[in-house]
């Protein structure tokens, strides 16, 4: 347990602590402080001094108790209330702050004593008869006399077919349906039964009227009236000290204290310069609109590396909540690359007596901050995430709406302000609500809502560690949210293999992924024939000599005239006494005497260095001074464009047609094999001298062969 949840469960129990100069005291009802929770006290004496020093609490801010506020004046929201409400007008009939219970109940049920313990609940919390309407332009709460709720009662006793799946549809059409905050009510039941002795109690409440901590109350008061009620007795609860609407007057006049000052200015400090959104690679463009539909997966990680990760923790003096924190932190940093980015986590928040026992929205959130700008090993991470959390716990008070408001961040209906991504951790719950003849059990199901780009969810069980992504299915694909369970897996156990490398260095990739990455995509050999790219042409010829080969400009080559025309420039080339490998300038114009010159100045043996029209001439120039070219072919028109300071012999085809007429039309035999040249192409010289590369036949044989196979087209017959 952290300190803070224990600090906070000590104190809804009573318990108050203060600094008396470097001492540190306490007072508690008599039986509360056992010597167990002694031992744990003495065991953390540092870290709940600092807690309190930070908090700067004493008998008189902390013992004090909340006033009960008149009601002959409208009750105003709590700083919580008013951001579910304001999201409410923005997405009217959202699900994504309703809060679910769903119990399965085992053995005999008296549905009438169930229904009567629920209205005794709802008639003692004035909350859960509250609606929330606006005057004035401010919402307020208006409290009804008598009980506000809805039951409703489905019998799938019979047989028929596909019942899971029924029954599905309808827990879950039971938890989507919207609420009306104006007209209520917000707490709804649904009774499914099944048989005699088994039923599915589906409890959906707002969450402007509850949070996590209410569900347990709601739940343990349920078994004393339902219990109070089978024996035919009268329920006597203990009278509640306040409502909450006290707690929400109590909390407006807080503001005016010196500790919400005091608080206000460590968390401007601690936020300063946070970069507004973290950033994660997502798998779709982001909504204008945040739209709360959502889905989760899990990996469990077993108990051996659970204690080794914890034990890594516990010798940086931190916790459970801190180790895996950190951990989490570090993907996010590795996924988005930013070295300042926050998480926020949520806190009970109800560190006063008087709270202990009420339904309400009590709960905070804090942002917790991290730096990875100096590159820190997990060691360090861990001390600096120990710093933030305890720091953070000690100015837990002030309400994250109130700090949004004051911060003044950049706003998006998109993303949640501050932070968009969660992190929680909870032990496997070991209460038990016991009822009269019935077994309960609660039931988990997938609500198919997410309240933030991305949350993790960690549980502490006895034999393993579940960690659950809740995500947004409309930025994150469903393979997305697996790879990214598989690399928190991968570095969590990275860490404890390497916990003084630092954290940019740690392993990420699934051995899955390593073995796509070095074997699979590297598995790029594939056989193809030692040959030139003009022998791949001739063999061309052989197969479809009268097919057209080449158009242009209503002008066309068959393969045959094509491979002949070739023949004679490559005869004529050599002889010029142009050989293998030596380089030939091409400055031609887009022009089948081009292509032909090309295919020429292959089978001369010869390689061709292709020079743009639009180059400057002295690029044109380097390049054929650079690569050695012992001839350029052009035309005429172009012949002004040529650099006169190089040394390579200029011909002009257009007036050396006739000559090269002359020659024979048959494959010329230069000897030309694979590791020859076949062309030199310069780089573009952005980033300073272009560069020639120099490519031989094979690797433009392989490029040709393999564009061949993979984009192929296959012709069909009408």
């Amino acid at each position: 347990m952290r300190t803070s949840e224990l600090l906070a469960q000590l104190q809804s129990l009573g318990v108050h602590f203060w600094m008396e100069g470097e001492r540190l005291r306490y007072t508690a009802p008599k039986g509360v402080i056992t010597q167990e929770v002694r031992t744990e006290l003495v065991n953390r004496k540092e870290d709940i001094i600092r807690f309190v020093r930070k908090a700067a609490l004493t008998p008189a801010t902390t013992a004090i108790p909340i006033p009960i506020a008149s009601r002959d004046k409208p009750l105003p929201l709590s700083f919580a209330q008013q951001r579910l409400w304001f999201i409410e007008q923005l997405s009217p009939g959202s699900s994504g702050y309703h809060i679910p219970m769903i119990v399965r109940l085992n053995g005999k049920l008296d549905v009438q004593a169930l229904e009567q313990s629920f209205l005794t609940i709802i008639n003692r919390h004035e909350l859960l008869r509250t609606t929330f309407r606006e005057v004035a332009g401010q919402p307020i709460q208006v409290i009804a006399t008598e009980a506000l709720w809805f039951a409703t009662t489905i019998d799938l006793s019979s047989t028929i077919p596909d019942r899971e799946a029924v029954t599905r549809r309808q827990i879950l059409g039971a938890i989507k349906q919207p609420f009306n905050l104006s007209e209520g009510p917000l707490l709804r039941m649904l009774l499914i039964r099944f048989g005699l002795q088994d039923h599915v109690l589906v409890l959906t409440l707002h969450h402007i009227i509850a949070d996590a901590w209410s569900l347990d109350v709601l739940m343990r008061e349920l078994a004393t009236c339902y219990t109070t009620f089978m024996r035919g007795e009268d329920v006597t609860l203990p009278d509640l000290p306040i409502q909450y609407g006290d707690f929400a007057v109590w909390q407006q006049q807080w503001l005016q204290s010196e500790i919400y000052q005091k608080q206000l200015t460590y968390w401007r400090q601690q936020l300063a310069d946070l970069p507004p959104f973290l950033e994660l690679p997502t798998d779709h463009s982001r909504p204008p609109e945040q739209t709360f539909a959502g889905a989760h997966q899990r990996v469990v990680i077993e108990s051996a590396a659970r204690d080794q990760l914890l034990a890594l923790g516990q010798q940086e003096q931190c916790t459970a909540f801190m180790t895996l924190l950190a951990v989490f932190m570090t993907l996010l940093m590795r996924y988005s690359g930013q070295e300042e980015l926050a998480v926020g986590t949520p806190i009970a928040n109800r560190d006063r007596k008087e709270l202990a026992g009420l339904i309400g929205l009590f709960v905070n959130t804090l942002v917790l901050r991290s730096s990875f700008a100096d590159q820190p090993d997990f060691r360090k991470l861990l001390r600096q995430v120990r710093t933030t959390t305890l720091d953070a716990f000690a100015h837990q008070t002030l309400p994250f709406e109130r700090l949004v408001e004051e911060l003044q961040p950049p706003r998006d209906l998109s993303r949640t302000p501050l932070f968009q991504v969660m992190f929680v951790l909870q032990h496997a719950s070991t209460t038990t609500y016991e009822l009269p003849n019935l077994q309960l059990s609660l039931q988990g199901l997938d609500t198919e809502t997410a309240k933030f780009d991305l949350m993790l969810s960690c549980v502490e069980r006895a034999d393993e560690l579940v960690s659950t992504f809740e995500y947004a299915t409309n930025l994150f694909d469903h393979p997305t949210i697996t790879h990214m369970l598989g690399h928190f897996e991968t570095l969590l156990t990275g860490i404890i293999a390497y916990p003084d490398r630092c954290v940019n260095d740690l392993p990420l990739l699934t051995s899955a992924e390593q073995h796509q990455i070095v074997v699979d995509w590297n598995n790029t050999k594939h056989a193809f024939p030692a040959t030139c790219v003009h022998h791949l042409f001739q063999q061309q010829v052989i197969r479809t000599p009268d097919t057209v080969a080449a158009v242009f400009d209503g002008m066309h080559l068959t393969y045959q005239k094509f491979n002949q025309r070739a023949n004679q420039v490559a005869h004529y080339v050599t002889s010029q006494g142009v050989g293998l490998d030596n380089r030939v300038g091409v400055y031609l114009d887009r022009s089948l005497e081009l292509l032909v010159s090309v295919l020429g100045i292959l089978k001369a043996g010869a390689a061709y260095v292709p020079l743009d029209l639009h180059y400057p001439p002295e690029r044109v120039a380097y390049m054929l001074d650079n690569a050695q070219a012992q001839m350029l072919l052009t035309q005429t028109a172009l012949i002004t464009d040529v650099p006169q300071t190089m040394h390579s012999q200029v011909v002009c085809l257009d007036i050396q047609w006739d000559a090269i007429d002359l020659f024979a039309d048959t494959n010329p035999t230069s000897g030309v094999v694979p590791n020859n040249l076949a062309y030199v192409i310069y780089t573009s010289g952005s980033t300073g001298t272009p560069k020639g590369v120099a490519m031989a036949h094979r690797a433009l044989t392989n490029l040709l062969l393999w564009q061949r196979d993979v984009l192929a087209t296959t012709t069909h017959t009408l």
